[in-house]
């Protein structure tokens, strides 16, 4: 069994990608429209074949300050999310698991909101709308560990 936390959301921001911080779930849901045909012998019964397809990628997380003085900038939290999603701009996403699949994909911001329990972290939770087909590979694996392997080289 895969657990949830062994997938990562990545947002490229800065020519790198960076992980969206605290994530407590994320998810890739996949449709397609259907168009309804009518045939002679299918003796009433409704059929439809594949048309237009989509995806959207819902994830929630904890807050974090990823903007200010004393922030960790190695991430992307609620903070940036949100100015994205107000300049609407077509970003580059990437889900890479431990399994070793990676989807990379661009997508809007289409929702983001956050909440402020009492006596708790703040969170928050978005929905990107995917642009275009989605992109799925494998990272071979190397002595077993990925690509954690020692480079018997050196350098000058």
């Amino acid at each position: 069994m895969i657990k949830g936390e062994d997938s990562i959301l990545y947002v490229k921001f800065s020519d790198q990608f960076l992980p969206i911080g605290c994530l407590t779930s994320n998810g890739f849901d996949e449709t397609v429209e259907m168009i309804g045909t009518t045939t002679r012998s299918n003796n009433g019964w409704k059929t439809s074949i594949p048309n237009t397809q989509s995806f959207t990628v819902p994830f929630e997380g904890l807050q974090l300050n990823t903007r200010y003085t004393g922030g960790d900038f190695s991430k992307i939290s609620y903070d940036l999310l949100k100015r994205f999603k107000r300049s609407r701009l077509l970003l580059e996403f990437r889900i890479i698991t431990q399994t070793n699949f990676i989807e990379d994909f661009k997508g809007y911001i289409r929702d983001i909101g956050e909440a402020a329990p009492v006596d708790d972290f703040l969170s928050f939770s978005g929905l990107i709308e995917g642009f275009g087909e989605p992109v799925t590979s494998y990272i071979p694996v190397v002595d077993g560990e990925g690509f954690n392997y020692t480079l018997n080289s050196t350098l000058s």
